[in-house]
């Protein structure tokens, strides 16, 4: 593999080193290219993280409801009830400090589609407004 220029992460440039050994008992390689001074400088930090084995941080953002939503349906396979599901989401670090409205929203949204916010956020005037069903 090439790789003209730098990659903006480390996890990005080994990515892309270890697709190029996709045969049998390869040993993926890379060459790095630097187009500039601050490229090669750059490109140095970098080798020497993955020589150390170092990678990116990656952040962790808080209470991402998206996430909760996708693993609330897949929790529909077990039989739960909503104080179980909410007990078992704030354990997960990013939820920790998960609000209950926000969570019953969560669920709201599943059990109604995206109507859902209108009951709890709007009055059916303003739901009919923004063309929702109330």
């Amino acid at each position: 593999m090439l790789q003209v220029g730098t990659t903006s992460t480390i996890a990005a440039f080994l990515q892309r080193v270890g697709r190029s050994g996709h045969a049998l008992r390869a040993t993926p390689k890379g060459r790095l290219f630097p187009l500039t001074l601050d490229e090669l400088v750059t490109g140095a930090a970098l080798l020497r993280a993955v020589g150390r084995g170092e990678l990116d941080r990656t952040p962790q953002p808080g209470r991402p409801l998206d996430i909760l939503a996708q693993q609330l349906v897949a929790e529909c396979a077990h039989p739960w009830d909503e104080d179980g599901l909410y007990d078992l989401a704030t354990r997960a670090w990013p939820c920790r400090d998960l609000a209950r409205e926000d969570f019953d929203r969560c669920l709201e949204l599943h059990a109604r589609g995206r109507y859902a916010c209108c009951t709890a956020t709007a009055s059916t005037a303003a739901c009919a407004a923004r063309g929702a069903r109330g």
